[in-house]
């Protein structure tokens, strides 16, 4: 196809719009839960778009005994935060986001670590927090959140094998 373009303006396009779908492609998660592809994929390609490094290391198959809205309630709102505050960071390197999810035994963790820097704007979650806190409580989990060595990190801890969890 690219060939037979005689425009240099219909080539162009053209080529920009492969690029985005490579770029597309090159965004997509798979986890092994399709709630959090949909919300990694996303957060990813803003990150993209913004020069932040997105790293994911999830096992979200183990995520089969939470509720969709759950998912999304927890993902969302720790990510979000971590995507509003990385811009404030003049250092490049430093505009990371990283996440993790595995399990040990039937333990559930959910890390999500960004650098921050404590002259920068706080790092505020307010109504995010009790989000998250009200949809683990739901599955006996605990929530702690530290800051250290330049680190804001998020660490959920959820039981999987709880008779009240919601269902999925």
């Amino acid at each position: 196809k690219l060939y037979n373009m005689n425009d240099a303006e219909e080539r162009r396009d053209y080529l920009d719009s492969l690029s985005y779908s490579f770029v597309l492609y090159d965004a997509f998660l798979q986890t092994g839960n399709k709630a959090l592809d949909t919300i990694l994929t996303e957060k990813n390609l803003y990150c993209k778009n913004q020069h932040i490094s997105f790293k994911c290391v999830v096992d979200g198959s183990r995520l089969s005994f939470m509720d969709t809205t759950d998912i999304y309630t927890i993902f969302n709102s720790a990510i979000d935060n971590a995507i509003t505050y990385a811009p404030q960071l003049e250092d490049f390197e430093k505009r990371l986001l990283s996440v993790r999810v595995s399990a040990t035994g039937n333990l559930l963790s959910i890390s999500i670590e960004n650098f921050y820097e404590p002259s920068a704007s706080p790092v505020i979650y307010g109504y995010g927090l009790k989000s998250i806190l009200y949809a683990i409580n739901k599955y006996d989990g605990s929530l702690h959140v530290s800051t250290s060595d330049n680190l804001f990190t998020v660490n959920i801890i959820i039981p999987m094998e709880v008779s009240n969890a919601a269902p999925h």
